[in-house]
């Protein structure tokens, strides 16, 4: 899966086909291309954008880039991916004319479908700020923290702001107004980057730290910040925290770039601009790696290849590889397309064509899907297999019931049949005349347990105590004749087998079957 982590700072510059091209740079999976957006002070007609189609292998020295749309004039512009892939944000200083600016950050955002350009407008615009570092969360929303404020970005002359506040675009509910402002010293040309931790904390790196508020923007005033000093925020929890990193510590600098590896804990610091007290300002192009386990730096030196010093410039990690785009030098503000790959650390100038991302990259490309369809019909087919499983040892079970059922019945009721004598007369029945051999038999409702009327169900006994169940029904209460040629009603009972009838067959009921009242007489059997 190809992921882009940009981390934006001050406009650099590139060359192509013989002219100098500046810019911000942005992945957009997409449409499988680096945006590149040039900003300018004087005129929209100096506001351009480019493109460099990755699905095609060019040489970084002199990529093929197709101009598009202008947009409206923007400047100290950030450039962001949109949280629906084919969008571009670009965030910044807007003005109509070159003298004249709108107060508060601008948005403008271009399609890379349709090609058109809207300006997106949302209450609680921030004030507009320079200098700041900005990223994208994973939770979509655009984040921005430091900078400064001053007559370069709409305030009056001679008026400035340091700028510790954090400041939120969200995709779903535009500006979101300034929050949870860092307590310690504001800082100008950091860069702010994401890990991959439980609550995706952004890790602020270097930059120039304002020890005094009162000073306005001299930047040799003001000191660079250790890389020992790192500075975290918790998007999450809105809380700020210091931490003090270890290791082999890079020298301060600013107008680097600080990126995420593909492991999601190690962060690439790459170039940027140092300072000497007897010299002044110096390029770098030294290679850093931070470990956010254990916050220790180490040094990067084994790399194949030579990287170009700059700053100003873009990183972004493409799958494997890292493209350092645009920037400055010592000698020339034209910084050509650089790249490192990340699985051999080797510089190089040239880029192999990259596949477009698929449109289930999100769930590990076409491979993903395979799992998940596979997952599925392995999924459906135990649980179908389960069910007929349980349908079928339910049809087993309901028959074995019944076949005990069946056979306990057949064998009482040829008992019955079979029997001549009242076996189960009580002593001191008395007995029965004449009229009462031809009476009708008048029931009595008693409570007994055995089975319904008709049907093939067992009950259970009243209690454990007493497990005999009656037989109510008419295949076991039934007038018989004595040898004397005296009526006697014949009662059976008999212990369940319940080991051959499964328990939820058993259920107790009151019946409404009767035993019969016999009309009796003086005399006595």
């Amino acid at each position: 899966m190809l992921t882009a982590l940009p981390f934006f700072v001050y406009l650099g510059t590139m060359t192509v086909f013989g002219k100098t091209i500046g810019g911000r740079a942005v992945y957009v999976p997409s449409s499988n291309a680096i945006w590149i957006f040039s900003a300018s002070r004087s005129s929209q007609t100096g506001n351009t954008l480019f493109s460099i189609d990755l699905g095609k292998s060019f040489n970084a020295i002199s990529a093929p880039m197709q101009v598009n749309k202008n947009c409206p004039i923007l400047h100290f512009t950030s450039i962001f991916r949109g949280y629906d892939d084919t969008s571009i944000n670009i965030i910044g200083v807007g003005s109509y004319t070159n003298s004249t600016f709108a107060p508060n950050m601008v948005l403008c955002q271009y399609d890379t479908k349709s090609g058109e350009w809207s300006r997106i407008v949302s209450p609680n615009e921030p004030i507009a700020r320079r200098n700041y570092a900005g990223v994208m969360t994973t939770s979509s929303q655009t984040i921005f923290w430091g900078g400064d404020s001053d007559m370069l970005t709409g305030l009056p002359q001679d008026n400035f702001i340091w700028r510790s506040d954090i400041a939120i675009w969200d995709a779903a509910n535009g500006w979101i107004p300034s929050i949870s402002p860092y307590s310690g010293m504001a800082r100008t040309n950091a860069t702010i980057t994401q890990i991959s931790d439980t609550n995706g904390r952004l890790v602020i790196l270097g930059g120039s730290v304002i020890t005094n508020s009162s000073w306005d923007d001299r930047v040799t005033n003001f000191p660079l910040a250790s890389m020992a000093d790192i500075i975290l925020y918790d998007p999450r929890t809105q809380l700020w925290e210091n931490v003090v990193a270890s290791g082999n510590i890079p020298s301060e600098r600013k107008h680097h770039t600080a990126t995420l590896h593909p492991d999601g804990r190690t962060i690439i610091l790459f170039g940027g601009e140092a300072w000497n007290n007897s010299t002044g300002p110096y390029l770098l192009n030294d290679l850093n790696l931070l470990d956010t386990t254990t916050w220790t730096w180490r040094s990067y030196s084994n790399t194949s290849g030579t990287a170009l010093y700059r700053s100003n410039h873009t990183s972004i990690v493409i799958g494997h590889q890292m493209f350092v785009i645009a920037g400055s030098n010592a000698t020339d503000k034209a910084v050509d397309i650089q790249i490192l790959e990340l699985d051999s650390w080797t510089w190089t100038y040239q880029s192999v064509a990259i596949p477009a991302p698929s449109r289930w990259a999100n769930i590990g490309g076409v491979s993903g899907l395979v799992g998940i369809i596979v997952g599925c019909v392995v999924l459906v087919t135990a649980s179908l297999l389960g069910f007929f499983w349980w349908w079928s040892f339910r049809q087993r079970r309901q028959k074995l019931a019944k076949d005990a059922i069946k056979e306990t019945i057949d064998n009482n009721s040829n008992r019955n049949n079979n029997n001549t004598s009242n076996a189960f007369a009580r002593p001191g029945t008395p007995k029965r005349s004449k009229a009462a051999q031809e009476s009708t038999i008048t029931p009595t409702p008693v409570p007994s347990w055995g089975f319904y009327r008709g049907s093939n169900m067992p009950l259970s006994a009243p209690s454990p105590a007493s497990p005999v169940i009656s037989y109510t029904s008419e295949l076991l209460y039934q007038n018989h004749a004595n040898d004397d040629g005296l009526p006697y009603w014949e009662a059976e009972s008999y212990y369940p087998t319940r080991d051959r009838i499964p328990s939820f067959f058993l259920l107790p009921i009151h019946d409404t079957l009767q035993k019969p009242n016999l009309v009796e007489d003086n005399e006595t059997l």
